[in-house]
């Protein structure tokens, strides 16, 4: 098997997730990277970029793990923001109960 087809089908779950990231390969280039948006439902280029033409099958092994490394990151941080933050919800809503019931907000100029 070509080296380049068995990093993809290595790789392959985590391209299929990515929205951002492609493989493709483009005749009389070879394979590349390609960053943007795809419309899969559509099957239409919405905004794309070829990021990295792979000189090897070493230098698209190290792109597909930077790509991998930085959605496991990535999902991580988002799962650990959306846990805290929800699970701090009734403190980051506590000031927005002590506005006056007219929407006011309180004056802190005033001697009251």
């Amino acid at each position: 098997m070509d080296k380049y087809k068995g990093l993809i089908s290595i790789f392959s779950d985590a391209l299929e997730k990515s929205k951002d990231y492609h493989i493709a390969y483009i005749y009389q280039v070879g394979y590349v990277s390609l960053v943007g948006l795809l419309s899969k439902s559509e099957g239409q280029n919405l905004s794309m970029i070829v990021d990295e033409i792979f000189s090897s099958p070493e230098v698209m092994a190290e792109s597909l793990l930077r790509n991998w490394r930085c959605a496991t990151v990535f999902s991580y941080i988002i799962a650990h923001f959306q846990s805290n933050v929800f699970s701090h919800y009734h403190t980051i809503c506590a000031p927005a109960n002590s506005i006056n019931k007219d929407n006011s907000c309180y004056d802190i100029n005033s001697n009251s």
